[in-house]
């Protein structure tokens, strides 16, 4: 059996760009995170090479590439906002194990 073809870095972005991120578990945002990198470094690729293009295949491209720099920023301000999340709740977590103890008194009173 041969290999299949690859899809063009054109419909790997609108296929990227179509996809619902907010929804998404964080461990299938990173996922996408990488795939979203790779279609921006392949949509890139394809505006710099020296192929000859028409100016609606250009503007499409870079249009493309804008959505999915837009949706790489969000991708990624989800991520960090799990891993903010993730750490407020394990310093609540360990604060409830503090707030167990003795409490000093607040501000030095």
């Amino acid at each position: 059996m041969g290999t299949q073809p690859q899809p063009s870095a054109m419909l790997q972005a609108l296929e990227l760009a179509r996809i619902n991120v907010d929804a998404m578990h964080p461990v299938d945002l990173a996922e996408h995170d990488e795939h979203v990198s790779r279609a921006i470094d392949a949509l890139n690729d394809y505006l710099n090479s020296s192929s000859r293009k028409s100016a609606d295949t250009l503007r499409n491209a870079v249009s493309r590439l804008r959505r999915l720099c837009a949706q790489r920023a969000r991708v990624r301000d989800l991520l960090a906002a799990h891993k903010l999340a993730t750490a407020l709740a394990q310093a609540a977590q360990a604060g409830g194990a503090a707030a167990a103890a003795p409490a000093s008194k607040p501000f030095g009173i």
